[in-house]
């Protein structure tokens, strides 16, 4: 091998790992300081990453220049920048996880329409009206009870598992109302809405929060609840107009399918190891 093509050799290796580095740094990058983030540069047009300035990559030629201020090609001075503020809300929204997650989140709020229809059901279907009331009063104490067991749990066994439980059992209070109307098993539905509410309320944020960049999980917070707001908005509304055109159990048709989605979707969300 002559030295001209041992050295394009060399430069092919150093432009890979150089690809690979800048990827593992797209990772970490929210993560750091303002200093960090100063010392930090990239190309507008060519995408050069400083790589914890052992070298620099332009993607647009593949010119590699290890600890060199000294571009090959005139494509890699182009636009070379180092930016203020480059974090932006859709920088971490390209993380696969949080998207994924803020999906199905959404998909899932689509359908987790009111409580209000369970009770209404619970009424039209033969209980006594002092009894819709104690309702109510059952499936908050259930949630109540059981909402730190399921935080606890989600220590354990971790969040990702708790919450497909709380979905489960979202599933289960809609297979309930489809297939059976009588007493026992509206008791039984009841309880098994105060389940999911206390396995999905102490998990949910905290699932949105170890998959947010640690200097934006507020602003994660944020968008997460947006998406579940704007979602949940119409639920009710377009559950009533299901109950109402269709039928009563069509309401509960359309959240167990959304629920199902949800579940496929989670599946495939990863949680982020812990140190």
């Amino acid at each position: 091998m002559s030295l001209y093509e041992r050295r394009q050799y060399n430069d092919r290796l150093r432009y890979r790992k150089a690809l690979n580095e800048a990827q593992a740094t797209l990772n970490w990058y929210v993560d750091m300081t303002d200093e960090q983030i100063r010392n930090v540069s990239y190309h507008d047009i060519g995408t050069i990453y400083d790589i914890e300035k052992n070298g620099y990559v332009c993607s647009k030629c593949g010119a590699y220049n290890y600890k060199s201020d000294t571009f090959r090609n005139s494509c890699c001075y182009e636009g070379f920048t180092i930016p203020q503020y480059p974090i932006t809300l859709l920088k971490y929204l390209i993380d696969k996880n949080f998207r994924l997650f803020l999906m199905l989140s959404a998909v899932f709020a689509l359908g987790s329409f009111s409580y209000s229809f369970l009770l209404i059901f619970a009424k039209e279907a033969g209980l006594e009206i002092t009894l819709i009331p104690v309702l109510y009063l059952f499936f908050m104490v259930i949630a109540s009870a059981f909402s730190m067991y399921f935080g606890n749990l989600a220590d354990s066994i971790g969040r990702k598992n708790v919450l497909t439980l709380s979905f489960v059992f979202w599933g289960l209070v809609c297979l309930t109302f489809i297939l059976f109307s009588s007493t026992v098993a509206i008791v039984f539905a009841f309880l098994c809405y105060g389940l999911y509410k206390g396995a999905a309320m102490p998990v949910q944020k905290t699932f949105v929060s170890e998959l947010a960049p640690t200097r934006y999980r507020a602003s994660s917070l944020g968008a997460y609840k947006m998406a579940i707001g704007l979602c949940a908005l119409p639920s009710s509304l377009i559950a009533g107009i299901l109950w109402d055109q269709i039928g009563h159990h069509a309401p509960f048709y359309l959240s167990f399918g959304l629920t199902v989605l949800s579940l496929v979707l989670l599946f495939f969300v990863e949680e982020k190891k812990e140190d």
